[in-house]
């Protein structure tokens, strides 16, 4: 049922600036690991989309270890600030140290083959990404969203979570930006003769991006979070050092007998975690989908126009949520937005809009962005309604096992699986031997279908609050 409870919807402007710097460069260091990093290895390393897969289930494991073990420290030590501060000054410094990781560079230095080279660099990439990961999850995953649970209650977590959404897409349209402006991160293939193509061919070469800067400048952006942010934010005032959160209670939050007692937040995180299996079965394909199977490299000024009105979407029906109350019933008409924004990019790369097809993309991206964000948003807000005020920092590892961790192992997996077993997808071969793959739009179908599971906890969630609606007695009259 929600909370009707008067209390104050104020934030204060040190806390907004907390909130838009850390969730911004927070964001310009996620989008770097979730998308950038894939087109790192895609580009550089290898174009299996098996290893992709293999390295973000890695990552999201970390996250959800990491954010256990140091969710529980913060509540017990009654700290945030200095985690999201420091964390996020050494989490700059390990994104930099990707600059040193190159195929050539390992080949020539330790005089091995390419192919041994390959593998070597894949290791390195995802020790590497798992050391990020644990700095990354540490400082924003634990820290700061606890922080951000803290200082928010029932009345502004709508608006805190639409807000979160647009800060979040302003760190990831800077590194896009960043990446078109300069090309980055592009690859250039040329042909025997030197003339430049689109893809690799046999006897041609290629020239890499400048992905040295590219990962020094990100890391830079993330580091500054952290040495300016100190200077803004401060741990709530009602945050106490809570001696019961031992190490020994790592698991304490897949405990039955604490799923049975907080029922209403694990329903609510199944429901978030069936929307992000989803969405994980493209999300990490996404930019090689565009670049290499619509044969658009340009994408990024109508794609990042489209995301800026999906994001702001996102905000105004936070404050809308907010405003309205029973939030619940705004994830079944999400669904449906969802659904129609998949069909609309399943059919992108049909004959009939094979001129227009990364509009057609970008549009239905746009609708189920709105879908998205509708049930992200509700399910969002609850998690933080639902988390044990004195435990929020344990429950933070909770929530990434079911946010991060299962959508990542699941997702990525299935489509890569399907994209390997359907050879027709192969248009080619790298250097090293590995085969190309053009992406298929079904990977948009299989979240259409996926993102109906969450009518499961949908259903359960609404009989618990009709459940409380029956047992709460009704308000007496005003005056008696």
């Amino acid at each position: 049922m929600e909370q009707t409870t008067k209390q104050t919807t104020k934030l204060g402007s040190k806390n907004w600036i907390g909130i838009s710097l850390f969730a911004a460069l927070g964001s310009v260091a996620w989008c770097m690991e979730n998308d950038f990093l894939n087109l790192f290895i895609d580009r550089t390393i290898s174009t299996n989309p098996l290893v992709i897969s293999l390295i973000v289930a890695a990552s999201a494991i970390t996250a959800a270890l990491t954010t256990m073990m140091v969710g529980i420290y913060l509540d017990r030590a009654g700290k945030r600030v200095r985690f999201m501060s420091w964390g996020y000054v050494i989490w700059g410094f390990v994104i930099m140290a990707f600059a040193l990781i190159n195929v050539k560079g390992i080949s020539n230095t330790f005089g091995v083959s390419e192919s041994t080279a390959v593998i070597a660099c894949i290791v390195l990439v995802t020790l590497m990404d798992c050391i990020m990961t644990f700095f990354g999850s540490a400082s924003n995953d634990a820290a700061f969203n606890a922080w951000v649970t803290d200082i928010t209650n029932p009345t502004n977590r709508g608006k805190v979570e639409g807000a979160l959404g647009i800060f979040g897409f302003l760190g990831v349209s800077l590194v896009f930006m960043f990446d078109f402006l300069g090309g980055v991160t592009y690859n250039h293939y040329f042909d025997a003769a030197g003339n430049e193509v689109s893809n690799y061919v046999e006897g041609g070469t290629v020239v890499h991006g400048n992905w040295t800067l590219f990962f020094i400048l990100i890391g830079v952006l993330v580091l500054l979070a952290g040495l300016i942010g100190r200077f803004f934010v401060k741990d709530a005032p009602q945050l106490k050092p809570n001696p019961d959160s031992r190490m020994n209670k790592m698991l304490y939050g897949f405990r039955w007998s604490v799923v049975k007692e907080n029922k209403k937040l694990y329903t609510t995180l199944l429901g978030s975690s069936l929307l992000g299996i989803a969405g994980m079965t493209s999300a990490p394909y996404l930019l090689i989908y565009m670049e290499r199977t619509l044969g658009f490299k340009d994408y990024i000024i109508p794609y990042g126009i489209l995301s800026i009105v999906s994001v702001a979407f996102g905000f105004l029906f936070g404050m809308y949520a907010d405003r309205k109350g029973k939030k619940l019933r705004f994830i079944l008409p999400g669904m449906l937005v969802y659904i129609i924004g998949c069909v609309i990019m399943f059919f992108g790369t049909t004959k009939q809009f094979a001129s227009n097809a990364i509009f057609v993309f970008c549009a239905g991206s746009m609708v189920n962005g709105f879908g998205s964000a509708m049930i992200a948003n509700v399910f969002g807000a609850k998690v933080r309604d639902y988390t044990p005020p004195d435990r929020v920092g344990l429950f933070q590892g909770v929530r990434m096992v079911f946010n991060i961790m299962i959508p990542m192992c699941i997702g990525p997996v299935i489509t890569a699986l399907i994209n390997n077993i359907n050879k027709a997808n192969t248009i080619g071969y790298d250097a090293a031997g590995n085969a190309i793959f053009n992406y298929s739009s079904s990977m948009f179908l299989f979240g259409a279908v996926l993102v109906l599971l969450v009518l499961i906890p949908l259903g359960m969630l609404k009989k618990f609050e009709a459940k409380e609606a029956v047992l709460t007695p009704a308000a007496p009259p005003s005056g008696e």
